[in-house]
C-alpha cells in the first residue's frame, strides 16, 4: 500500500512537471518525482527480500 502511494506522488509531481511555466521548477519536481520512485523501489525490493528470508 505505502508503494502505490510514492508511485501515485510521484506521477502526480511528474505531470506537475510537464504542465509547469517555469523550467528550473520543473526540473527541481522531476528530481523530486525520480526520488519518489526510487523510494517506492527500495520499499519493494525490502519487501521481496523479506519474504524470501522468512520463507527459509
Amino acid at each position: 500500500m505505502l508503494t502505490a502511494i510514492f508511485y501515485l506522488c510521484g506521477g502526480l509531481l511528474s505531470l506537475l512537471a510537464l504542465f509547469g511555466s517555469d523550467a528550473e521548477k520543473d526540473m527541481m519536481l522531476l528530481v523530486l518525482a525520480q526520488l519518489v520512485f526510487i523510494s517506492a523501489n527500495v520499499i519493494e525490493i525490502k519487501g521481496i527480500l523479506r519474504e524470501r528470508i522468512y520463507e527459509h
